[in-house]
């Protein structure tokens, strides 16, 4: 599933990890940074034998784009730890 919010693209994606936990992985594209930028979410464990927990594509979305919401925001990480990308992405060349 790709989530586009204000022009940014994030690509959500499960795995299930090696205890058997069910995540999402958040990947940003074309983000800041060298490398892969995003998060991953896991949900609570779960007694044995009870379903997993899952999230909605509605609230995967709405993960991403807050997100993305509060990486520009003023006091978000993209400000103070990402300048130039922030710049470049509002088009003011600062």
């Amino acid at each position: 599933m790709i989530v586009e919010e204000a022009g940014e693209r994030i690509a959500v994606s499960t795995r299930i990890q090696e205890d058997g936990q069910l995540v999402y992985d958040f990947l940003w594209i074309d983000g800041p940074g060298e490398s892969d930028y995003g998060f991953t979410l896991g949900l609570s464990t779960h007694p044995a034998g009870a379903p997993q927990p899952t999230l909605t594509d509605d609230e995967l979305e709405q993960h991403a784009r807050q997100f993305v919401r509060a990486f520009f925001a003023p006091d978000g990480i993209g400000p103070s730890d990402f300048p130039d990308f922030v710049a470049a992405r509002r088009g003011d060349g600062r």
